[in-house]
Order: structure tokens, then C-alpha cells, then sequence
């Protein structure tokens, strides 16, 4: 898990993160607001466990974050994986969802959201995603260790994203924390899941 700030430096974190790729990577961008108290206490109360957990295999960027300097009047909000203090700042935020809706075409629903991306050759242009909702109506938040804990599985063994869509999508057919995996995004093929309450989830697949 890396704080991150705007999407400037949110970019620039990414490219130096990735810097001596050179296959198809897949990372994480958690957006999720501090000030909303269920993503707080259960996503960010968490962080040095998803840390622990993830390991070497994926990185998440958490955008929304200032380094904390000795001496700011500020709240400390979480620490990264190298152990550095970040507060958060609600101008930088929102100046990240702006940029970030315009560039990788992602809507924010307000509620916290997990995109998962594949960088390929520091293209974000045409970068493929999936977009997980992981609040559905304050019903699913505390199901969010159980996906990322599949999601760091999946990433012990693929980068491409195609194996996070298939994994994930047998995963939560099969399993009771359908809900916690609203939608993959793309614009070719919409399936229909239901799941064990027979409401129905729509999936766009890339």
C-alpha cells in the first residue's frame, strides 16, 4: 500500500514504481475517503495487514495523501509500506477524482472503490481496469479483506489482468461475497450473475 497524492504525483509514483518493467503489470488505486467514518475503520485500520499480506506481489495507491512532516498540526491517517507518515487532505482528493475521472474514464460513486490496472509500456490512455465497488448501500465493506485476500493470491502467480477478471469472477459466483465485486468495466460483453438473494449483478468484461 503506497499514500499517493494528486494525480500528478499519483502518475509519477506509478512510472517510478514500474520504472524497470518491461511486461504487462497489474497494481491497485484504492479511492476511499478518510473522512467516511466505515472505509476508516475497517480499510485504513487494516493497512498493515493488506500490507503484510500483499507482500512483494501487488501494490495499491491510495491517492488523497500528504507526506507528514514533524511538527504539522495535522492527524496522522495511515503509514505506507516503508513506514512513512501521511495525513489526509481533502483538496488533494478531490483534485485526484477530477483528473482521474477524465483520464481513465472511472465515475466515483462516493463510496470507496478499488481499480484494478494494467500498465503496459506507460500507457495509461488505453489501460484496461476493473472497477470494484466496495460499498454497496453500507452492506459490504466488511467483506473487503476477503477480496483483497484473494486478490493478492491471484497476484502471487499473474500480472495480466485477464487473471484477476477470471479469478475473481469464479471466486464470487461461487462464493457468498458476490456482492462485494459489483462490475468489471469495459464496453464489449455484459453478463449476468445473480447471486444467492436473486438480485441481479451486471459484470461488463473486457
Amino acid at each position: 500500500m503506497f499514500a499517493t497524492g494528486d494525480y500528478e504525483r499519483f502518475y509519477c509514483d506509478v512510472l517510478k514504481r514500474y520504472d524497470d518493467i518491461d511486461i504487462s503489470i497489474t497494481f491497485g488505486v484504492l479511492i476511499a475517503d478518510y473522512d467516511q467514518r466505515l472505509a476508516r475503520d475497517y480499510i485504513i485500520n487494516y493497512l498493515d495487514i493488506f500490507n503484510k499480506n500483499s507482500g512483494e506481489y501487488i501494490d495499491f495507491f491510495i491517492p488523497g495523501y500528504i507526506p507528514y512532516n514533524n511538527g504539522d498540526s495535522k492527524q496522522i491517517a495511515l503509514k505506507n509500506k516503508m513506514g512513512e507518515n501521511y495525513f489526509f487532505s481533502r483538496d488533494v482528493f478531490h483534485k485526484f477524482i477530477e483528473e482521474f475521472k477524465t483520464k481513465f474514464r472511472v465515475d466515483y460513486p462516493y463510496n470507496p472503490i478499488l481499480v484494478l490496472v494494467e500498465l503496459s509500456k506507460d500507457d495509461f490512455s488505453n489501460a484496461r481496469k476493473i472497477i470494484i465497488e466496495l460499498d454497496i448501500e453500507n452492506r459490504n465493506i466488511k467483506k473487503t479483506g476477503v477480496l483483497f485476500d484473494r486478490i493478492f493470491e491471484i497476484a502471487k502467480k499473474h500480472t495480466e489482468i485477464d487473471k484477476f477478471e477470471s479469478g475473481l469472477v469464479r471466486t464470487y459466483i461461487k462464493g457468498e461475497c458476490l456482492d462485494s465485486f459489483l462490475r468489471v468495466l469495459d464496453s464489449n460483453i455484459v453478463t449476468e450473475v445473480v447471486n444467492n438473494q436473486k438480485n441481479i449483478r451486471l459484470f461488463k468484461i473486457k
